[in-house]
């Protein structure tokens, strides 16, 4: 095994992790009045940035697993791809020519990938089976290559990164959050 193969699920799954929780935090800081309009200022002055370090942490980390350690990623995969690549795109040209409206185009696109990655995840946590028959190489739907501190899985990473894109492109898109 190579470097990457070794160190890449740990440290994948252990930034989703202290994302999750930094999340939470953020979320639960949004619901304080001391410090909501700190939070808030804060995200954005940097939604362009955030926006794009998310997107791009996406695109890196789906092609990590499905090019370095081989996993074939399965049909539900490809489309929450085909909702978060274009995101890194996006989110690169609004940095470039400061144009925070970018953020819709993010947002529409996060809410599809994250309404598949929240329905593959339930059905990763075995809460049904699948409604779509996997035409992927060996059933790669069903299988979990990755399951972390008990409940990162790949899918869940996809459905972490459209929930951060979604809550900020809504506070960039919405004045009085």
């Amino acid at each position: 095994m190579t470097f990457l193969q070794t160190y890449s699920t740990p440290v994948i799954t252990f930034a989703v992790l202290v994302s999750n929780i930094a999340f939470v935090l953020f979320v639960l800081g949004l619901l304080s009045p001391t410090y909501r309009p700190k939070i808030l200022f804060w995200v954005r002055k940097y939604t362009l940035e955030l926006l794009f370090l998310f997107s791009v942490s996406s695109v890196v980390g789906s092609l990590i697993y499905s090019e370095i350690m081989g996993f074939p990623p399965c049909d539900l995969c490809w489309i929450i791809r085909i909702f978060l690549y274009p995101t890194a795109i996006i989110s690169a040209i609004g940095i470039w020519k400061k144009d925070y409206n970018s953020a819709m185009y993010i947002l529409a696109l996060s809410l599809c990938a994250l309404v598949i990655s929240l329905y593959f995840s339930f059905v990763q946590w075995g809460f049904g089976s699948s409604l779509l028959a996997c035409t992927s190489e060996g059933g790669a739907c069903a299988k979990v290559y990755v399951n972390s501190f008990g409940y990162i899985t790949i899918p869940f990473m996809a459905l972490s990164t459209s929930v951060y894109l979604t809550a900020l492109s809504i506070i960039a898109l919405k004045k009085n959050v």
